[in-house]
């Protein structure tokens, strides 16, 4: 009987192909023949591994828009980013750097790409689901205009290509992310995700993006007195695989107009659907209600952190509304609790 070792050293290069890189490894590891059919195989996999895994955003060298190119060329380069890190003086347009307004059309994007961009960007019904009314009347307000994401990548800015970048890494586990430039279409895409998850349950085998995603960090760039939406939160600890989130400047609230967020569904959980075992918030401003949205989600909370600072607009700070949400949502896992405000003193309980 015919044996996989037995098989012609074409076939097995033509099975390795539906290899991920440790699936690779570990075949060429069970024999001698195996290793060195795909030695070179696991060479070069080695080789993009400490290339990719992290990857942090650099000014004037247009990272976003590099690494999709690469992504979409190279699926076996996706596979092996781990760590993304999107800082605060990234490049949000393709030519303007940090000065780039979505609205304004500024070219230098060659033809070719921004072809390839919005073929994928179609293709991602998280980013082209409709959208819950309020997200984009704020935006045709703020800016009077309509808004057509393919418009806005022709335009050369890197807000739809962040959402559209990460949901082609299959193997992310780490993402940090600071918000400076036009966060409105990651926002969007992870709420229609998160809303994914919410309906697949935890029996389903079918795999959607951020998967393997364990930790996120997000933030606000620090140049502004702006925060970065709370929504974020609520949408992103609803990834089932995320134990670890951290905010930096977030904040907000949930208003009584606001009760749902889209297609009807409320915002506070009846059902808790996240793993989440860690929240930590530093100089933030989140509101009571916008509090209890995000706490009635988890189910095995474990450490609370929050750091209460006071901008123009932020709610009051209401501890004691945290330590009944708490008590409520997460008093049979929580273990330790932080609670302050700047310039005073930080309470802590075990």
């Amino acid at each position: 009987m015919a044996t996989i070792s037995s098989l012609p050293v074409e076939l097995l290069f033509a099975i390795g192909e539906y290899f991920d890189p440790g699936d690779c490894f570990d075949f060429a590891l069970t024999c001698k023949n195996n290793w060195v059919a795909f030695k070179s195989t696991v060479e070069r996999h080695q080789q993009l591994h400490g290339e990719y895994r992290h990857v942090v955003t650099k000014r004037e060298e247009r990272t976003i828009w590099n690494l999709l190119n690469t992504s979409l060329a190279r699926p076996d380069v996706a596979y092996h980013i781990k760590q993304l890190t999107l800082t605060h003086d990234r490049d949000y347009g393709y030519l303007s750097g940090r000065s780039h307004s979505p609205w304004k059309p500024q070219g230098g994007v060659p033809g070719k790409d921004i072809t390839r961009y919005i073929k994928v960007a179609s293709e991602n019904s998280f980013l082209t689901a409709a959208p819950h009314d309020p997200e984009f009347e704020s935006l045709r307000r703020r800016f009077r205009k309509e808004v057509d994401v393919y418009q806005i990548i022709r335009n050369g800015a890197d807000g739809p290509l962040i959402p559209v970048l990460l949901f082609l890494l299959p193997r992310l586990r780490e993402l940090r992310y600071c918000d400076g430039g036009d966060d409105h279409w990651l926002l969007h895409s992870l709420r229609h995700l998160a809303d994914a998850y919410d309906r697949l349950g935890t029996t389903s085998n079918v795999s959607l993006p951020l998967g393997c995603l364990t930790t996120a960090y997000i933030s606000h760039d620090e140049d502004s007195r702006q925060r970065i939406d709370w929504a974020f939160v609520h949408c992103i600890i609803r990834i089932p695989t995320l134990r670890s989130f951290t905010g930096h400047m977030v904040g907000g609230d949930l208003h009584p107009l606001e009760e749902t967020l889209f297609e009807g569904r409320p915002l506070r959980s009846d059902a808790p659907t996240s793993n989440v075992e860690e929240l930590v918030f530093s100089y933030s401003g989140i509101g009571p209600n916008a509090f209890e949205a995000i706490l009635s989600l988890t189910k095995n909370l474990k450490r609370f952190h929050y750091q209460h600072s006071n901008y123009i607009h932020d709610p009051p700070y209401d501890a004691w509304r945290i330590v009944a949400a708490l008590r409520q949502y997460c008093g049979n896992s929580l273990e330790r609790l932080e609670l302050a405000a700047v310039d005073s003193v930080c309470v802590r309980s075990r």
